[in-house]
């Protein structure tokens, strides 16, 4: 193994750079800008998706308009990550913030499933 790759030790085959593109171009064409943006950031940020759910709008919008790079503190590690947000990452987040209506102190994903933790079993939740 060549220095400062990582094995994919998973089993699991890494997305092509076509397969992200497809992605990006399904969500488009379905018009489902939670998820495209969602996609998009995933992808920019390489965050893990315990701390993209935990993002706010106020971590990264400045000035009235999606910011070029952010910073986020990461939720398993306690160490500050940068990374940039490419131009259509942030048309797609803008569409979204536009779409939801959402304000600084907002989540910037919200659950479709009325706050339901990725790892918590719905059988243990409160619905109602």
């Amino acid at each position: 193994m060549s220095r400062g790759r990582r094995a994919n030790l998973s089993g699991r085959k890494h997305r092509s750079s076509n397969a992200r593109c497809a992605i990006r171009i399904r969500l488009q064409l379905q018009q489902h800008a939670r998820e495209l943006a969602l996609f998009n950031l995933a992808i920019d940020s390489k965050l893990r998706s315990c701390d993209l759910v935990r993002l706010r709008i106020r971590d990264i919008y400045q000035g009235g308009r999606v910011a070029s790079r952010a910073i986020v503190m990461q939720r398993k590690t306690q160490r500050p990550v940068q990374f940039e947000i490419t131009e259509p990452t942030r048309e797609s987040l803008s569409n979204w913030i536009r779409e939801a209506a959402l304000g600084p102190e907002d989540y910037l994903f919200l659950s479709r499933l009325h706050g339901i933790s990725t790892r918590e079993p719905a059988g243990r939740c409160n619905l109602t």
